[in-house]
């Protein structure tokens, strides 16, 4: 969570975009990264592509390789 400001410096998105996608932007890693248990299991998965007015649809192995990509802590919840 955080506020409009935060999002722009951290992630540099809008409200109501974020995403997965949106880690690439926090070099830093500021962000503490929880993902549902079940959406990690998923064989497809949709998100916005940092802006919210679009989506796209990512298999089960690109979204872990993704997920990986980003370096970042991610708890299972």
């Amino acid at each position: 969570f955080a506020d409009e400001q935060e999002l722009k410096e951290v992630l540099n998105i809008a409200p109501g975009s974020v995403s997965p996608l949106c880690l690439i932007h926090d070099k830093e890693q500021k962000v503490k990264v929880f993902l549902d248990k079940e959406l990690y299991e998923e064989e497809i998965v949709n998100m916005h592509p940092n802006i919210n007015t679009e989506s796209i649809e990512v298999d089960k192995e690109n979204f872990h390789k993704l997920l990986a990509s980003f370096e970042h802590k991610i708890e299972y919840i």
